[in-house]
């Protein structure tokens, strides 16, 4: 069925093609990775928008019984062993009343399950499930010795079963425990596999990777990310490119009012840290409180806009260029951003508050991703009417008529407004005419009836050149490379942007280039490109409360959602996972904004609302069950590093 024409580019995505519950029962030995795989499964489907988590074991046997008796090797005895089901029954069972919860996608049952014993339990259970639930076994082995002993250190370090105990100690316990797993596990084999039921397994972390009856969107997708994961030490460089010249509109800086509209964040207060959660705390250690995000501002007063005369560049509520969002530093004014194009020309210029006759700043408004051709309308219209009779198609031929007349009217608008503003250049009255054959949405009329300018969206490309400052910039970029060494190489991905790829040769040495990835161009904001908060509030009402609402899931008329961007964002983060070099990622607020969510497992609706400082590294190094991150703030870096310089001199 046709969506209406006034929904293209609309509505709220969803993260999935159709509903799957799915319920991933790990399999394995202890140490073997399992809780570090289910992290990582969690963590990957929550960025994309679906609903997952982890339900562990050993975390609800802890809950329950003291960790010095229960954490023990003798707990783990046969003695014990009617215990120890109960305890995953009860585990197993709020992982499938879980899944039973409209929206809730993927649920981990991370518990060993190395019997064939307790994994027809799992099955037992889930086939007396309400809701159809696709199990699959995930079973990790791990024959490498030298990941094995690491695994057992990290264990023995961080587990709530060893805490006061020696390490030598703890590890020959948790031998002992691992030892009596060892009398009762069996690999998973195909006679388990019945109708709705698979395995997954996956051998020194895709080393060896064997498949049995995987089907569907969200398991496929599992897979891939399973493919692409290993543990390897490197390090993944985050970073803003460089500031470019203004060649767009000249319009003032939107990304603080959207980002004091989207937060709680109050400028001097908190010294600008938005939440103090430690987003790295993953896996069955962490704690089992859920942080959940302040409430919203409700005044608009509180997202003021910065005078025109202080700051200026790319405008809507997610282009691109604000000036210096930073996550653990205050928000700097400072700097210069720029609006870029989506076919890779030179934009129009013009100035703001010429017109004499309006005190209004105009739109930059784009049509094309709004609009439908008159041919598919027609053809909308012949079905409607063998289904409908004769009296649907007098009243579908008054409505045809209406919207006539109020095309031609908008047409008679256009062309005296056209003839009244000198400072719009003749390519956008080219692209006013070549469009003459699509017709608008109400959304568009709207905007346009109102002394919207309809103009080229500019959210992709742009040939706009790197300013003075930029230059010196990547400069001061090459010094820090050198200084931080990787020891090889690094994989550098930009976006298509020229002052990105331009960013990024700063880390190229010899004959090294940079890949160029369309995913990584800024958000599409549609419609709204170049307009001000307060204008979407004021024009497109229901589409600001919509905004306000669900800033994660809303898609822009025309453009995208932020979840849209992540989907957008999925093959890059597989190649960057399955990397094994260093990793450096050259792009711009929006979609480092994404990026830093994923390996930082920041709930996705708050990444909207996190602060990436330009001139700033963020570099992660893996660590435990996330990321451990640093910062460089490049400005003092170079500053200090200048310093120290003229000390030795003298």
């Amino acid at each position: 069925e046709k969506a209406p024409s006034d929904s293209i580019g609309q509505g709220t995505p969803t993260a999935f093609s159709h509903r799957e519950n799915v319920l991933l029962a790990m399999v394995g030995l202890p140490a073997r990775g399992k809780s570090w795989l289910s992290a990582k499964i969690v963590t990957y489907i929550n960025w994309l928008g679906g609903k997952a988590r982890v339900f562990n074991a050993g975390k609800y046997r802890r809950q329950i019984l003291d960790a010095n008796k229960s954490g023990r090797s003798e707990f783990f005895s046969a003695q014990h062993s009617g215990t120890r089901d109960e305890i995953a029954k009860v585990v197993l069972n709020q992982a499938i009343d879980w899944l039973q919860n409209d929206g809730n996608s993927v649920a981990v049952f991370d518990a060993t399950n190395t019997s064939k014993r307790r994994r027809k339990i799992v099955r037992e259970s889930v086939k007396a499930s309400k809701e159809p639930i696709h199990l699959i076994f995930l079973e990790s082995i791990c024959s490498n010795e030298e990941i094995l002993s690491a695994n057992l250190l990290m264990k023995v370090r961080n587990s709530p079963d060893f805490k006061g105990m020696e390490e030598g100690a703890a590890l020959a316990d948790l031998k002992k425990r691992i030892a009596r797993y060892e009398k009762v596990y069996r690999t998973v084999s195909d006679d388990e596999i019945c109708e709705g039921c698979a395995y997954i397994k996956i051998q020194d972390l895709a080393d060896k990777v064997v498949l049995k009856g995987v089907h569907g969107s969200i398991p496929l997708r599992i897979v891939n990310l399973l493919l692409s994961c290993h543990n390897g030490p490197r390090q993944i460089v985050l970073l803003r490119a460089a500031e470019a010249e203004k060649e767009d509109f000249e319009l003032e800086s939107l990304r603080e009012a959207a980002f004091r509209v989207l937060s709680d964040y109050q400028e001097g207060e908190g010294g600008g840290e938005l939440y103090e959660i430690d987003y790295g705390s993953q896996g069955p250690y962490a704690s089992s409180s859920v942080p959940s995000s302040k409430t919203l501002q409700a005044s608009l007063a509180a997202a003021a806009l910065p005078s025109a005369s202080a700051s200026s560049g790319s405008g809507g509520p997610y282009a691109d260029d604000h000036h210096h969002y930073n996550h653990h530093h205050k928000t700097d004014k400072s700097s210069k951003s720029s609006t870029t194009s989506a076919n890779g020309n030179k934009s129009t210029k013009r100035k703001i508050g010429e017109e004499s006759n309006t005190n209004k700043c105009r739109l930059s408004i784009s049509i094309s991703g709004v609009c439908e051709k008159e041919g598919d309308d027609k053809k909308e219209d012949e079905d409607k009417k063998e289904e409908n009779g004769d009296d649907n198609d007098h009243h579908q031929k008054q409505q045809q008529q209406q919207e006539e007349e109020e095309e031609e009217e908008d047409e008679k608008h256009n062309e005296k407004h056209h003839n009244n503003n000198n400072h719009i250049n003749n390519k956008a009255r080219k692209t006013t005419k070549k469009d003459k054959h699509l017709k608008c949405t109400p959304v568009v009329r709207r905007l346009k009836r109102q002394g919207s300018i309809i103009m080229p969206l500019t959210s992709t490309t742009s040939t706009a050149k790197v300013t003075k400052s930029g230059q010196e910039f990547i400069n001061n970029l090459r010094q820090i490379a050198k200084d931080h060494a990787w020891g090889m190489q690094p994989c550098v991905f930009t976006s298509t942007l020229p002052r990105a790829i331009h960013t990024g040769k700063a880390f190229i040495t010899g004959r090294g280039h940079s890949q160029q990835w369309s995913a990584l161009n800024l958000l599409d904001t549609g419609v709204c490109h170049g307009m001000k908060v307060e204008d979407i509030k004021k024009t497109l009402p229901e589409e600001y409360g919509k905004w306000r609402k669900d800033a994660f899931r809303y898609r822009f008329p025309g453009g995208e959602s932020y979840m849209d961007l992540c989907h957008r964002l999925s093959p890059l983060v597989l190649e960057i996972e399955r990397t094994r070099r260093p990793v450096v990622v050259i792009s711009h607020l929006s979609t480092l904004q994404a990026l830093y969510a994923y390996f930082k497992a920041v709930p996705v609706h708050l990444a909207p609302t996190l602060k990436v400082k330009r001139h700033s590294l963020i570099i992660l190094h893996p660590h435990i069950y996330g990321w451990k991150e640093t910062n460089i703030d490049i400005d003092n870096y170079i500053q200090r590093r200048q310093t120290k310089t003229n000390a030795t001199t003298l």
